[in-house]
């Protein structure tokens, strides 16, 4: 069974990727909202067979912290490929000189994520 980490702070959201990747692919979601979330969930987090983050991750506050949830997975040693959600594309350039990502542009359709993490998934495999 495949352990995904979903980073991302609209908790609609959230509950949404659990309750799809569970039925589509029967994986277990493991969600935090927050760099300080995931960082107080460290060795769950680095078990996780493939990431969904969200680049502009708590864009509200005074900056947005997807980045530096990127950085701070890698320099824990998580080489897997992540998959960036963003609406700014911009800002992609940073993210991928962090490691292999695959990126999905905001608003995404399910099946279009859905498809990028069993890529990923197969390539680990």
């Amino acid at each position: 069974m495949a352990n995904i980490l979903v980073v991302e702070d609209d908790h609609d959201v959230v509950e949404l990727l659990g309750e799809y990747f569970q039925e589509e692919l029967g994986a277990q979601t493991m969600a935090v909202t927050s760099l300080e979330e995931l960082v107080s969930c460290s060795t769950a987090a680095l078990e996780c067979d493939v990431a969904i983050l969200d680049l502009h991750l708590g864009a509200f506050g005074p900056a947005p912290e997807g980045l530096a949830a990127l950085r701070w997975l890698r320099e824990r040693g998580y080489q897997r490929e992540v998959v960036i959600t963003t609406g700014n594309v911009t800002s992609i350039a940073n993210a991928a000189s962090l490691g292999p990502i695959r990126v999905v542009p905001k608003p995404y359709e399910f099946p279009v994520l859905l498809k990028l993490v069993q890529d990923v998934l197969s390539k680990a495999a």
